[in-house]
């Protein structure tokens, strides 16, 4: 990224660092979740398992909340630990804590009431199951308000820039997920109710970590009263509601449409999108990590108005951020049979072809990362999530259209990237009016870099998997081939020689980021 002084220097670097904290950890992740996501599948069959997702997924609509608190946290503890005011920071802290509690008081009351509801009514749930699910729906709300209390301490984490930490305590979640797994391997009454007490003992396990960790190294979230600021508490009510409405409609457009295919298809089919889902997400986190290692640059560039290093933050992180998925999501679409041949006992009918459309929407999405951030950065979301949530909503509505119609079940996927290109040119109109970012620029320093890198290695390895056939051997040297051409290719042809430098800089010993106390 452009570097004009010493601080812009200090920041590359802690940037790198974060983003290697943050890699590495999703590298560990990856290898977790989905050895555990193998495992319970096996425990719970496909059949239970569509069923928790069915279930789970009503909550799941809300988990919108959790994300959005985090994100609007992250604006505006960033700002003040940028500027170094730590009683910005204690007001910070203590009215997003005010904020978090209005805010769970009025999900538990919609989750007890309209959700219990669609439970008991509206979901296609076998008679003998139908305890189980009650059970599962209660489970989930529980691990929701957890997650929604952990969320301004995973943004405190993040504003302070100690993506160490973070990465630790989400390490330790999974760990404990997958022994929750293996724990179900044992023989117990109702793995499926078992699994859901097993989630809620990880999430008061994860919540203690990151509150403990914050309440002890940060001295502006050691507070002894919740401080009442009406200006900001109103100012982050304002913030948040909009953030919360584009937060929700992104919610809607995944979790929804999963309980769409729930009463218009079977439980095998909510299975594959399910598995589909969980593949796309492991790929578009390794970008999104990498944009959370962003977050607070591009925040305190904005605060500080320093335009041009605004713009090499966003143009050349959103190159960066679909790279970074680029390079995993390549092998993934060339052999995506052959790895859900080894990787699961079982493979649901319509997984391949599931998991390969939810990792083309998912790169679109990349590209977008860090605009989305640097929309929210002036504070007035109102015009950019109005315009956003309305095509997530709409792509909702369009895929309710489409199964009501009896199209296939993968059409929604069809209808999602579509709409996610049209969504990230709304991004790039509404930003150039915000912020200034140029559209112009964003195609010649962004895009086009990008569609070259895409066409060359997408060949080179379609002509590798051609040559080298099937068979398992084959399918492991054409994997490795993918990911080697396309690491070549973006480090050879795009990567700028800064960069390459300021990663050099970044590995040697010695070298030391930044503390914020």
């Amino acid at each position: 990224f452009q570097a004009q002084s010493s601080d812009d220097r200090r920041m590359n670097k802690r940037i790198l660092r974060n983003a290697i904290f943050l890699y590495g950890r999703q590298v560990i992740l990856v290898g977790l979740n989905l050895y555990a996501l193998r495992l319970l599948l096996v425990a719970l069959g496909l059949d239970d398992y569509g069923l928790f997702v069915a279930v789970s997924g009503v909550v799941s609509l809300g988990t919108f909340i959790p994300g959005a608190v985090t994100n609007v946290a992250q604006r505006y503890l960033s700002i003040a630990i940028g500027k170094e005011d730590t009683e910005s920071a204690k007001s910070a802290v203590s009215s997003i804590l005010i904020t978090c509690l209005f805010i769970a008081s009025l999900a538990v009351a919609v989750f007890e009431t309209a959700g219990l509801w669609f439970v008991l009514s509206a979901l296609k749930i076998a008679p003998d199951r139908f305890a189980a699910a009650q059970t599962i729906y209660q489970l989930s709300i529980g691990t929701f308000l957890l997650g929604l209390i952990a969320s301004p301490f995973i943004a405190l984490m993040i504003s302070y820039e100690e993506m160490h930490l973070f990465a630790f305590v989400s390490i330790v979640e999974s760990v404990l997920k997958l022994l929750a797994v293996l724990y179900l391997g044992q023989a117990t009454p109702d793995n499926l109710v078992e699994y859901g007490y097993l989630l809620l003992i990880v999430s008061v396990a994860s919540t203690f970590l990151y509150t403990s960790i914050c309440l002890l190294r940060y001295p502006v979230c050691r507070l002894t009263r919740l401080h009442w600021d009406g200006g900001l508490v109103a100012h982050i009510t304002g913030f948040s509601s909009w953030t919360l409405f584009g937060f929700m409609t992104s919610t809607l457009r995944s979790q929804a449409v999963t309980l769409l295919l729930n009463q218009n298809s079977n439980p095998v089919t909510v299975a594959s999108r399910a598995l589909a889902l969980t593949i796309a997400n492991q790929t578009l986190a390794f970008s999104a990590n990498f944009n959370t290692s962003l977050y607070p640059s591009i925040i305190k560039s904005y605060a500080t108005e320093d335009q041009g290093r605004l713009r090499s933050l966003v143009y050349d992180g959103s190159r960066l951020c679909f790279y970074i998925s680029w390079i995993v999501a390549l092998p993934l679409l060339i052999e995506m049979d052959a790895l859900l041949g080894i990787w699961l006992v079982e493979v649901p009918q319509h997984a391949a072809l599931f998991s390969r459309l939810a990792i083309l929407e998912t790169l679109i999405l990349t590209i977008s990362l860090p605009m989305a951030t640097v929309a929210r950065a002036p504070g007035d979301v109102r015009r950019y999530e109005l315009v956003l949530g309305s095509m997530q909503f709409a792509l909702f509505l369009a895929s309710w259209g489409l199964l009501a119609r009896g199209y296939a079940p993968y059409s929604v996927f069809v209808a999602a990237i579509l709409i996610n290109i049209v969504m990230c040119y709304a991004r790039l109109a509404m930003i150039e009016t915000l912020v200034g970012l140029r559209i112009t620029d964003f195609l010649v320093r962004t895009l086009i870099p990008i569609l070259r890198v895409v066409a060359a290695t997408a060949t080179l390895s379609l002509l590798g998997k051609t040559l080298l056939g099937g068979g398992l051997v084959n399918s492991l040297m054409s994997m490795a081939f993918s990911l080697v051409t396309s690491l070549a290719f973006v480090y050879a042809f795009d990567v700028k020689a800064i960069w390459k430098e300021q990663a050099n800089q970044a590995l040697r010993p010695g070298t030391q980021m930044r503390h914020h106390e």
